[in-house]
């Protein structure tokens, strides 16, 4: 059997579930990458917490969204192939990018818009009744 990413066909809604958890993968990817570069080849610093954080802390941060951006991409693909265990990753991952969100900074910014929307969206498709029917592998009623 040749690789696939998606595995079987999938239900529409498993489809626009993986698809936005693999946007929030590039999303959280590329800002990961971002904040590496602008730490290490800039000198830039990040709000965090109740001070700013820069130099090797901010590269530090970087990675820790690089790492999670990463995991999530893989999850997307286990979701895609209908393992039932990908949800409760794919949730882990959500609660600790909105924990370290919060923690990081609580603003009100364009940023914080889109990954509060990108976390609800994926935790709100992962636990919609047809979506756990698809994962648990019940025929449908």
């Amino acid at each position: 059997m040749a690789f696939s990413f998606s595995g079987r066909n999938l239900p529409t809604v498993l489809r626009v579930c993986r698809a936005v958890v693999w946007a929030q993968t590039v999303y959280t990817f590329f800002a990961g990458i971002f904040v590496v570069l602008t730490a290490l080849l800039l000198g830039g610093s990040l709000p965090f917490h109740d001070g700013t954080v820069s130099g090797g802390g901010a590269a530090m941060l970087g990675l820790v969204y690089v790492t999670a951006a990463l995991v999530l991409g893989w999850l997307g693909v286990a979701l895609g192939r209908r393992a039932p265990w990908a949800r409760t990753g794919i949730v882990v991952v959500e609660v600790f990018l909105a924990v370290i969100l919060v923690y990081r900074a609580f603003d009100l910014s364009v940023a914080t818009a889109i990954n509060v929307a990108f976390c609800a969206a994926i935790v709100v498709l992962l636990f919609i009744p047809e979506t756990q029917r698809v994962l648990e592998g019940t025929p449908q009623a």
